[in-house]
């Protein structure tokens, strides 16, 4: 990626939102309550999500285990049971296997088909929200669509799309920050001689739930290590539209030991006060000192601005 800029853009979905794109999580709430009822019922239950769709890719990470085991427990038929049937062998591990896949190889297959609705407006009109970019400088974005390509002509070998982008062969990265590596949910509550087969096979299935809906946060940066180990020249980071949320933060971290921090200047975007505190504390936390950051106010940025 080569950028006589010493600028980096940071671009999250906030800016596509900006251009009037309907990419909001709670955008995508609604496409799924529209196609999928079921599914969309699955999410409210066992997500615990409520109204807060915009920690959507949090949520994926807190699925209501008691409720799943507890509900496919119906289906534990006692050994000794009367009427027995080979089928009650499995009965318990399909129950879970339905909803832990409908939550998640089913709604991220969803969410694909989502994207490729997303209309990313004509130039002429949005003239009036256009901001000032550098088109020389490097940009990291976290949005699935082309909206620095088409809009503002950026070219696509200054924009790493970190999680993929509609039409590119690697796939589409969506999911949360806990590491399933770091801890076993289920099987160290008991022995796992004293389980149940069926149980067994049940806690294996959800923790495969938790690796599928994983975000390899460390893989990713490792192979996009050429992009992050050039920004030493950096001296100005533009964050717009991203929430810098406890999701992506090792983006931010690795961005943070890889800049000279006392010669980068910050122009951070906020939508509301409490947004504008969450960054603070979050760039305070990476070694950011607030004596170089300014915090502005997106359509402070407007290419045209108005009278």
């Amino acid at each position: 990626m080569k950028c006589r800029s010493q600028i980096l853009y940071i671009i999250g979905n906030g800016f596509d939102l900006h251009h009037n794109i309907k990419s909001s999580y709670c955008n995508f709430k609604k496409y799924i309550e529209r196609v999928d009822n079921q599914l969309f019922e699955l999410i409210d239950e066992y997500l615990q999500i409520e109204d807060n769709w915009s920690d959507f890719e949090e949520a994926l990470s807190s699925v209501d285990i008691d409720t799943l085991t507890q509900r496919a427990g119906d289906f534990l038929v006692s050994y000794s049971a009367e009427d027995w049937s080979d089928a009650y062998h499995h009965d318990y591990q399909y129950e879970i296997e339905e909803v832990t896949r409908k939550l998640s190889f089913k709604l991220k297959q969803y969410f694909e088909e989502w994207l490729t609705l997303l209309k990313i407006p004509k130039k002429k009109d949005i003239e009036k929200k256009l901001l000032q970019l550098d088109k020389s400088a490097k940009y990291l974005t976290f949005n699935y669509t082309y909206t620095l390509q088409k809009t503002y002509k950026i070219k696509k070998s200054n924009v790493l799309h970190i999680h993929g982008a509609l039409g590119k062969s690697k796939k589409i990265i969506l999911g949360h920050n806990w590491n399933p590596a770091n801890k076993t949910y289920l099987h160290d509550q008991r022995d796992p001689e004293d389980l149940d087969p069926r149980v067994s096979e049940g806690n294996e299935i959800i923790e495969s739930y938790f690796r599928t809906t994983f975000k390899p946060t460390k893989e990713i940066i490792k192979n996009n290590k050429s992009f992050f180990s050039k920004l030493n020249k950096v001296r100005k980071i533009i964050i717009i539209g991203h929430s810098i949320s406890q999701v992506d933060i090792l983006y931010f971290k690795k961005i943070s030991k890889n800049i000279k921090k006392s010669k980068v200047a910050w122009i951070v975007t906020y939508h509301t006060k409490n947004d504008k505190v969450n960054h603070a504390k979050q760039l305070k936390s990476l070694g950011i000192s607030k004596k170089v950051i300014k915090f502005v106010k997106l359509n402070d940025l407007l290419k045209i601005r108005r009278g």
